[in-house]
Protein backbone atom coordinates (compact mmCIF):
# COMPACT_ATOMS: atom_id res chain seq x y z
CA UNK A 1 0.00 0.00 0.00
CA UNK A 2 1.15 3.52 -0.72
CA UNK A 3 -0.20 6.31 1.48
CA UNK A 4 -0.89 9.57 -0.38
CA UNK A 5 -1.83 11.45 2.76
CA UNK A 6 -2.27 10.76 6.46
CA UNK A 7 -4.57 12.94 8.57
CA UNK A 8 -4.62 12.94 12.35
CA UNK A 9 -8.11 12.62 13.83
CA UNK A 10 -8.88 14.60 16.96
CA UNK A 11 -11.62 13.13 19.19
CA UNK A 12 -14.26 15.65 20.28
CA UNK A 13 -17.53 15.22 22.18
CA UNK A 14 -19.50 16.67 19.26
CA UNK A 15 -18.55 18.08 15.86
CA UNK A 16 -21.00 20.99 15.95
CA UNK A 17 -20.05 21.95 19.52
CA UNK A 18 -16.32 22.00 18.68
CA UNK A 19 -16.62 23.55 15.23
CA UNK A 20 -16.56 27.22 16.31
CA UNK A 21 -13.18 26.98 18.02
CA UNK A 22 -11.50 25.52 14.96
CA UNK A 23 -13.26 27.65 12.35
CA UNK A 24 -13.37 30.99 14.17
CA UNK A 25 -10.43 31.04 16.59
CA UNK A 26 -7.94 28.99 14.55
CA UNK A 27 -9.16 30.23 11.16
CA UNK A 28 -9.89 26.82 9.67
CA UNK A 29 -12.91 28.30 7.93
CA UNK A 30 -13.40 25.86 5.04
CA UNK A 31 -15.49 22.83 5.95
CA UNK A 32 -14.26 20.27 3.42
CA UNK A 33 -16.77 17.67 4.55
CA UNK A 34 -18.94 16.81 7.53
CA UNK A 35 -20.40 13.32 7.86
CA UNK A 36 -21.69 13.90 11.38
CA UNK A 37 -19.13 11.54 12.93
CA UNK A 38 -16.09 13.00 11.12
CA UNK A 39 -15.43 16.43 9.62
CA UNK A 40 -12.42 18.24 8.16
CA UNK A 41 -11.79 21.97 8.56
CA UNK A 42 -9.10 23.77 6.55
CA UNK A 43 -7.52 27.23 6.49
CA UNK A 44 -8.19 28.54 2.97
CA UNK A 45 -4.94 30.52 2.74
CA UNK A 46 -2.48 27.90 4.08
CA UNK A 47 -4.14 24.53 3.62
CA UNK A 48 -3.57 23.67 7.30
CA UNK A 49 -6.37 21.38 8.44
CA UNK A 50 -7.70 19.20 11.20
CA UNK A 51 -10.09 16.29 11.17
CA UNK A 52 -12.52 15.98 14.07
CA UNK A 53 -14.13 12.66 15.00
CA UNK A 54 -16.84 11.79 17.47
CA UNK A 55 -18.21 8.48 18.69
CA UNK A 56 -19.13 6.05 15.93
CA UNK A 57 -21.55 3.37 17.10
CA UNK A 58 -20.65 1.18 14.11
CA UNK A 59 -16.93 0.97 14.95
CA UNK A 60 -15.28 -0.79 17.90
CA UNK A 61 -13.28 2.38 18.65
CA UNK A 62 -12.72 5.82 17.17
CA UNK A 63 -9.96 6.22 14.59
CA UNK A 64 -6.82 8.18 15.39
CA UNK A 65 -5.60 8.60 11.80
CA UNK A 66 -7.10 8.51 8.34
CA UNK A 67 -4.91 7.12 5.57
CA UNK A 68 -5.63 8.19 1.99
CA UNK A 69 -4.55 5.90 -0.83
CA UNK A 70 -5.20 5.50 -4.55
CA UNK A 71 -6.27 1.88 -4.08
CA UNK A 72 -8.57 1.45 -1.07
CA UNK A 73 -9.59 -2.08 -2.06
CA UNK A 74 -5.97 -3.17 -2.59
CA UNK A 75 -4.89 -1.64 0.70
CA UNK A 76 -7.79 -3.36 2.46
CA UNK A 77 -6.83 -6.74 0.94
CA UNK A 78 -3.16 -6.28 1.87
CA UNK A 79 -3.97 -5.25 5.42
CA UNK A 80 -6.43 -8.10 5.86
CA UNK A 81 -3.73 -10.60 4.88
CA UNK A 82 -1.34 -9.17 7.44
CA UNK A 83 -2.81 -7.54 10.54
CA UNK A 84 -6.33 -6.18 10.12
CA UNK A 85 -8.92 -6.92 12.81
CA UNK A 86 -12.62 -6.26 13.31
CA UNK A 87 -13.05 -4.75 9.89
CA UNK A 88 -15.75 -4.19 7.35
CA UNK A 89 -15.02 -3.92 3.64
CA UNK A 90 -14.57 -0.43 2.19
CA UNK A 91 -17.80 1.48 1.68
CA UNK A 92 -19.21 2.42 -1.70
CA UNK A 93 -17.17 5.22 -3.20
CA UNK A 94 -13.86 3.90 -1.88
CA UNK A 95 -14.26 5.06 1.69
CA UNK A 96 -13.15 2.41 4.15
CA UNK A 97 -12.99 2.32 7.92
CA UNK A 98 -11.00 -0.79 8.77
CA UNK A 99 -9.45 -0.95 12.23
CA UNK A 100 -5.72 -1.52 11.88
CA UNK A 101 -3.64 -1.75 15.05
CA UNK A 102 -0.25 -0.11 14.83
CA UNK A 103 3.02 -1.74 15.87
CA UNK A 104 2.99 -2.79 19.52
CA UNK A 105 -0.81 -2.61 19.78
Amino acid sequence: MRAKRIAANLRVAGIEAAKGFYTDFLGLGTEEFNLGRVARFTAPDTGVNIQLVTGDATAPEDSVISVHTDDVDGAFDEARKTRLRDCAPPHHGGVGRPQLPGPGA
